[in-house]
């Protein structure tokens, strides 16, 4: 960890997997919660099926300014569950730039990528997206049991560029589809007020 970075950061990301099993969320947020840090966002996930399954987490924090402190603590507490967690503490400038109020946030789509599961079917769509400037904030993807087979089943969250719609992104995409023989459906996200 740096030194300099960590006095200096207001928030951090802390990434980690290990197998599988009870208690790991509660042991992590439990840490976070003793020093004050409040989870601005996080993924955390489950990975593969039930024989060797491991347990996979991104959370993004703030609010503390001793993250080596926190670090130690987060590797005391999950070591014993498997689990070895690092911190990375952000550069203001990177969690300032990060944090857009609603009227800056671009609209986001939905990507949904189904079919046959083949090696390259991710490259293929996340390079088409690329090479469009479209960038994803998110992307979720398994295999799960079809009636003819295993069938690949992919959900992309993007930042649609303001001069793209939905027919020229399915447009992009409907090359891969053809060739690939997956279906691909985009439809934009409309975002729940709470």
């Amino acid at each position: 960890m740096n030194a300099s970075i960590a006095s200096k950061a207001t928030s951090a990301i802390i990434t980690g997997a290990g197998p599988d099993k009870p208690g790991i969320v509660s042991a992590i947020t439990g840490v976070l919660s003793q020093f004050g840090c409040n989870i601005e966002d996080t993924t955390m996930t489950r990975l593969g099926g039930d024989h060797q399954a491991w347990f996979a987490l991104i959370i993004r924090v703030s609010g503390s300014s001793a993250w080596k402190d926190v670090e130690e603590a987060l590797l005391k507490a999950s070591r014993p569950l498997g689990m070895t967690p690092q911190l990375t503490p952000l550069p203001d400038v990177i969690a300032d730039h990060c944090q857009l109020d609603s009227s800056q946030a671009p609209e986001t789509f939905l990507i949904t990528v189904a079919g046959a599961d083949c090696t390259g079917l991710t490259h293929h769509v996340a390079h088409v997206l690329g090479e469009a400037e479209i960038n994803i904030t998110d992307l979720s993807a398994q295999v799960i049991a079809g009636e003819s087979g295993p069938v690949y089943l992919m959900m992309i969250e993007v930042a649609k560029p303001s001069h793209q719609s939905v027919s020229d992104i399915s447009a992009l995409l409907a090359p891969i589809q053809k060739t690939l023989g997956v279906e691909i459906s985009v439809r934009p996200v409309d975002v729940a007020t709470f």
